[in-house]
């Protein structure tokens, strides 16, 4: 009792009090909810001596044990027998890190080491030897906070900051989402993003701890850039649903609600990275680039004109720069669709070597190629090897043409790049109707005869659109034929797949027999002919006029319009000849259908004329042509484009030898008509070249023996011009001697004729064909002669007693009647005269006649004094007195 203790004497201690012994730890409580620990020691400690560094939290008894120590710590216990200890913050977290550690009662020891804390008196606690478990565990209840994040664009990921250590396994990736704004309709996809789940797409790339680092996936960091979220600062709100995670003792997270309590970063860091072209692959097929970026791109700043196509990588000796017709078909992303223009395309195909397989097709690209949706500019990337490549192995579709076929030229447009080395123009036609089976079909197959430019060739380069130039022989045959290719409406096409390839050999796809393709536009011929050259040739009497296209020869030649001349221009002494129409053989006539060369068979009259005028047609130098305005027309019925004085490429001489085609005799008027079948020279005859005879072979026997016509003062001579009729007047000895054969000439089937081949020539020294005997040529025409005979004179010899009569031919001596002959003293007046009463003639038949007188005859003319002198001596005879060859009896 207190009043006994008063009264008590109080008494000091005899000997030193010391107290040596360590406190120890008896037992110990734990509360993960509010991070203490309750520490019952054997006998009062004092909290201001602990050192929390030797406490070492253990998992369990086995050495192997999961175990933290501790940091830190705090106690505002007394000092007593228990201490509540303050586990820190950043222990507590540590400690919640682990899966095995502190998380219930049977894993949660303590181990002290050497001075914990100390006794009143200041003993330090000893180390423990085992660990002692908790007497008593009160779990962690309280649910993980968000306390705040930091967003990093540049690296693409969340440092989240909770309030707790957070289960990183219990991430549930889908449960986040990043928004524009604070608030955003579940309708609005546009201005928010759910991170994406499954295959571990986003990583936590820290240890369990308050502090969780969220690595975007690609996919969701490009998604978010596409978005446009999370731009700066204030376009970046975060919202957590409630499963998004969970803290070490399986609480889950406070959610943060899209319009209630999403929140903005703490620090945001901008997007400073450029993005990189990774890879990228070509369609040749499709026409399609596909470019792979590291992150999302702005196609808004997408120029393609960064883009350049190598062969190879190194020595480049083709490339091609992409145009701007060639466009990005993608939205932003990490991967961009380039659709490559038609143009490039083609362009592409043209150049050999390049972008036609993978080894040849290297890219390169400037930062001016594309940013990212920050703006950074890509980073540039040179020759880059194509990933994958698909060749083009889309066969060239015909999508038109057209034809003009006033210039002669056929544009083919296709889909891509055509192969024109590949062409061979046999596989297309051109036709009238659609289908081959349309009746009234006509069709042209073109032609690759390239000589002369007269085949259809292709001047273009690989290109979609090429030109075939219709050859001469195709344009010329396309415009003989009627009724094909005059318009639109008979103007279709067929090809086959030989036709042509693109630049991968691919042949282009045919047109069936029923599909022929109409064209796209048809051009009329409006160009009118012009002649490109003429040729005469004399010795076939031909005359070819060449024009630059096919005329309209049989229905609108006129012959008429036609001259040759001998000089360009008119001068004094020119020649010339306009072709007559007149009827053929006369005139000339066309032996041509219609088509680019006219031949024009020269008529006799033209040809004879020309040859005539002998300073026309003979050579080159006087070889001219005009044609008149309408002279000839082409299919589409234009005028010729008129020609004055046209030299003619070349000319062929005559070297035929001039043919006698017939000869007529008249023997009334003793005139030998020569009919040769061109014009002849008439300067050269030489008619002693010229026999008639009265068979086609001669006979020996007088009267029937041929007569070689001679020259000279008397002989036969021709006074016509140069023609091909020559007309020879027999000379009187000719005639006569002919005459007195009296088996020879006197009919058609007695009159043949000789021709030397020197008797005459034609107007270029060639030799007539020679008629030899034996084949001789009958007369086509005789006239016998019906001319009675006349005394042309008579003499008489008084001394010699006779008297000579001359005729004007010859006369059958055997005619002669001498009573009908009178001697008479006058012409007209007569005294005396006296009738012979007999004779007799000593000449054989012929012109001249000598009758010898009777000596009565003779005795009474000199009685009548008659023939004294010339001026007294006239013959008087009656008719049928003589009588010629053909018994024509000379008149009274």
């Amino acid at each position: 009792r207190s009043s006994d203790l008063v009264n008590t004497q109080v008494l000091p201690v005899t000997g030193f009090p010391k107290e040596s012994l360590p406190p120890n730890l008896v037992s110990f409580a734990v509360n993960m909810t509010d991070g203490t620990l309750v520490l019952n020691f054997d006998e009062p400690v004092q909290p201001t001596t602990f050192n929390y560094s030797r406490i070492v939290l253990v998992g369990g008894k086995n050495n192997d044990s999961e175990s933290y120590t501790l940091t830190g710590g705090d106690s505002i216990s007394e000092n007593g027998l228990q201490i509540i200890l303050q586990i820190t913050f950043a222990d507590l977290n540590s400690i919640k890190a682990f899966e095995n550690l502190f998380t219930k009662q049977s894993n949660s020891y303590v181990k002290f080491g050497d001075g914990v804390i100390a006794d009143m008196v200041g003993n330090p606690s000893a180390a423990t030897n085992e660990s002692l478990q908790a007497a008593s565990y009160f779990n962690d209840t309280l649910r993980p906070v968000l306390i705040s994040y930091d967003l990093d664009m540049n690296m693409g990921h969340l440092l989240l900051t909770f309030q707790e250590t957070v289960d990183v396994s219990s991430f549930v990736f889908e449960s986040f989402v990043l928004q524009s704004y604070s608030n955003v309709s579940d309708e609005d996809a546009t201005h928010k993003h759910r991170l994406t789940g499954g295959l571990a797409e986003s990583k936590i790339t820290e240890l369990d701890n308050r502090h969780v680092t969220l690595k975007f996936s690609l996919y969701d960091l490009n998604q978010i850039k596409i978005k446009k979220i999370a731009t700066d600062r204030n376009s970046s709100w975060l919202v957590i649903d409630n499963d998004a995670l969970v803290d070490m003792h399986g609480e889950p997270v406070v959610p943060l609600l899209n319009g209630i309590n999403a929140k903005k970063p703490r620090n945001y860091t901008f997007d400073t990275t450029q993005p990189v072209l990774q890879q990228f692959d070509v369609d040749m097929d499709s026409g399609l680039l596909t470019m792979y970026f590291s992150e999302t791109v702005d196609v808004e700043k997408f120029n393609v004109t960064a883009i350049i196509l190598y062969d190879r990588q190194r020595n480049s000796t083709n490339f091609y720069q992409l145009t701007f017709e060639s466009v990005a078909t993608s939205r932003d992303g990490p991967v961009i669709n380039v659709s490559i223009s038609a143009h490039d395309q083609n362009t592409l195909k043209q150049i050999d070597l390049l972008a036609t397989e993978i080894n040849s097709t290297f890219l390169s690209v400037s930062s001016d190629l594309i940013a990212d949706t920050m703006g950074n500019r890509l980073e540039k990337a040179t020759k880059l090897k194509v990933r994958e490549f698909l060749a083009d192995e889309s066969s060239p579709r015909l999508l038109g043409y057209e034809l003009d076929i006033d210039s002669g030229n056929l544009t083919l447009t296709f889909d891509e790049t055509v192969n024109v080395s590949s062409i061979d123009v046999t596989s297309i036609a051109l036709a009238n109707r659609q289908s081959s089976a349309a009746a009234g079909y006509r069709s042209r197959q073109l032609s690759n005869n390239c000589k002369a430019s007269r085949g259809t060739v292709s001047s273009s380069a690989n290109w979609p659109v090429i030109v075939l130039n219709l050859g001469e022989d195709d344009l010329n045959a396309l415009k003989k034929t009627r009724n094909l290719t005059t318009g639109y409406e008979d103007t279709f096409l067929f090809l086959s797949p030989n036709f042509i390839k693109d630049m991968n050999g691919n042949e282009v796809v045919a047109t069936e027999s029923s599909e022929a393709l109409n064209t796209t536009h048809f051009t009329s011929d409006t160009s009118k002919p012009t002649l490109r050259s003429f040729d005469l040739d004399m010795d076939s009497g031909l005359l070819f006029l060449t024009f630059s296209e096919t005329v309209k020869v049989v229905e609108t030649l006129k012959i008429n319009k036609i001259m040759l001349q001998n000089a360009s221009n008119f001068i004094a002494n020119s020649s010339s000849q306009t072709l007559s129409t007149d009827p053929w053989p006369f005139g000339s006539r066309s032996v041509s259908e219609d088509g680019p060369v006219v031949t024009i068979e020269l008529g006799f009259v033209d040809l004879n004329e020309i040859k005539y005028k002998q300073n026309l047609g003979t050579s080159r130098n006087d070889t001219f042509v005009s044609l008149l305005e309408g002279a000839i027309f082409d299919m589409n019925n234009n005028s010729l484009v008129p020609v004055t004085g046209f030299q003619a490429r070349t000319q062929i001489e005559d070297t035929t030898m001039p043919k006698l085609l017939n000869f007529s005799l008249n023997m009334n008027t003793t005139i030998l008509t020569l009919t040769f079948d061109e014009t002849v020279n008439t300067k050269s005859l030489n008619v002693s070249r010229l026999v008639i005879q009265n068979a086609a072979g001669s006979v020996q026997d007088y009267h029937s023996s041929a007569r070689k016509l001679t020259g000279g003062q008397n002989g036969s001579i021709t006074s016509s011009d140069n023609n091909h009729i020559v007309v020879v007047n027999l000379g009187s000895e000719d005639r006569n001697e002919i005459k007195r054969r009296r088996m020879l000439a006197i009919n058609s089937f007695t009159s043949f004729l000789v021709v030397k081949a020197s008797a005459i020539k034609d107007m270029d020294g060639n030799s007539v064909v020679d008629i030899p005997d034996g084949i001789a040529k009958q007369t086509a025409l005789f006239v016998e002669d019906e001319s009675p005979p006349a005394v042309s004179s008579f003499s008489i010899d008084m001394d010699g007693g006779f008297f000579i009569l001359t005729f004007d031919e010859t006369i059958r001596a055997d005619s002669l009647n001498l009573t009908q002959l009178t001697l008479q003293d006058g012409a007209f007046k007569i005294d005396y005269n006296h009738t012979l009463t007999g004779g007799e003639s000593t000449q054989s038949d012929g012109i001249i006649i000598r009758i010898n007188l009777t000596v009565d005859d003779l005795n009474e003319i000199k009685r009548k004094h008659l023939c004294r002198e010339v001026a007294d001596c006239y013959l008087l005879h009656e008719y049928g007195a003589v009588r010629d060859m053909k018994w024509n009896a000379i008149e009274e």
